[in-house]
C-alpha cells in the first residue's frame, strides 16, 4: 500500500513494469476483495524524442480516461525522476536496456554496419 501525496489518501495496488513498452503500470486493488480495478494509471518512457507520459487508462481496451491528478504534483514528479536518471547516467556495470555511443564521426553508416558485421563473423 502507499499514501497518494497530492491527496494524502491511502491506496493498495499492483505494480506491473514492461520495459518492452517502457511502462509502469499502477492497478488499484479493492481492499476487501483483493481484485484489481478496471482502470490503471501508467507513467510511459517514450524515445524520439526522449520524454515522459503520464496518463490514465482502461485495462482491457487502452483507452484513455480523464485523470484528475493535479498538473504541478506531475511535473514535479517528472523533474524528480529526471534528476534521479541524471544521477544515475553512466553508473552501473551492466548495459541494461542500452547505452548509446557519442557521435561517430568520420565514416559512413555502411562502414560502420560492415565493421560489426564482421566482429561477429
Amino acid at each position: 500500500s502507499m499514501t497518494i501525496n497530492a491527496t494524502g489518501k491511502r491506496v493498495e495496488e499492483h505494480i506491473y513494469a514492461s520495459e518492452r513498452k517502457g511502462e509502469i503500470i499502477y492497478r488499484f486493488v479493492d481492499p476487501q476483495t483483493m481484485s484489481e480495478a478496471n482502470d490503471e494509471c501508467v507513467i510511459a518512457v517514450k524515445e524520439g524524442p526522449l520524454c515522459m507520459e503520464f496518463f490514465h487508462r482502461h485495462v482491457t481496451d487502452g483507452y484513455r480516461m480523464y485523470w484528475q491528478a493535479p498538473v504541478d504534483f506531475v511535473k514535479q514528479m517528472v523533474q524528480e525522476l529526471v534528476d534521479y536518471a541524471a544521477k544515475m547516467e553512466g553508473k552501473g556495470g551492466v548495459v541494461g536496456l542500452g547505452i548509446r555511443s557519442e557521435e561517430i564521426k568520420g565514416v559512413s553508416q555502411d562502414s560502420l554496419w560492415r565493421s560489426v558485421m564482421a566482429s561477429v563473423r
